[in-house]
């Protein structure tokens, strides 16, 4: 079932009026933000991928921020969507990201990329799409660490 526009805005408008949410709030447990939940919820096997793109999309437009990070995980939206091998989620996420944060690192991933952790977790169409978009498969671990 796709979720049309309107009803996003009306949920995000309710949701704010009555207990003052926002779309960039946080789960008190997890830590993550409805982003970081919508690219977990087009992993195979789990939800429907063009579903969750459309809802980040809506996410999106309505001031979702791609860059904010998991203060647990310390993965971003990019890094979720390829840990879960949801690339149309991918594509979403870096179309609303700024410049070179395809190569973002995450620090519980030994400070790899998304393209590091899609290929570490067999994510191989994941990891098509993120060398497609730009992910530099040449960035090794110890260059952002150590710098050799």
């Amino acid at each position: 079932m796709l979720i049309n526009t309107r009803t996003i805005h009306n949920f995000f408008r309710i949701c704010k009026n009555l207990i003052g949410c926002g779309v960039n709030d946080r789960d008190g447990l997890t830590d993550m933000t409805l982003l970081h939940y919508c690219c977990k919820a087009g992993a195979p096997g789990i939800g429907d991928a063009e579903s969750a793109a459309s809802f980040a999309r809506q996410l999106l437009s309505l001031g979702a921020e791609p860059s904010l990070r998991s203060r647990w995980t310390n993965m971003n939206a990019l890094h979720y969507a390829a840990y879960f091998d949801v690339p149309p989620l991918i594509r979403v996420v870096l179309q609303a990201s700024q410049p070179g944060e395809v190569d973002a690192t995450c620090s519980d991933f030994d400070f790899g990329t998304a393209l590091h952790i899609a290929a570490s977790n067999l994510c191989t169409s994941a990891v098509k799409c993120l060398l497609e978009l730009g992910a530099n498969p040449a960035f090794r671990v110890c260059d952002f660490l150590y710098g050799y």
